[in-house]
């Protein structure tokens, strides 16, 4: 029962998901509008790093609301 998040907390953490998602389509978006190959692999980096975040705090809000 320990692990239950609060209302409060859990809308704060919808509002990070919400950003990470947003930032995930920037940086897919900003990917396919350069041909530079160096720029592209750290677009494809940033956009991979903000999806780890977002698939881990799916992962988090997921697990403590099913409790």
């Amino acid at each position: 029962m320990g692990n239950r998040l609060t209302q409060k907390e859990l809308m704060y953490l919808n509002d990070v998901l919400s950003s990470e998602e947003k930032e995930i389509k920037k940086f897919h978006h900003a990917y396919n509008q350069v041909q530079d190959p160096q720029a592209k692999s750290v677009l494809k980096s940033i956009a991979t790093m903000h999806q780890s975040h977002f698939d881990t705090l799916k992962r988090h809000i997921d697990t403590t609301t099913m409790q």
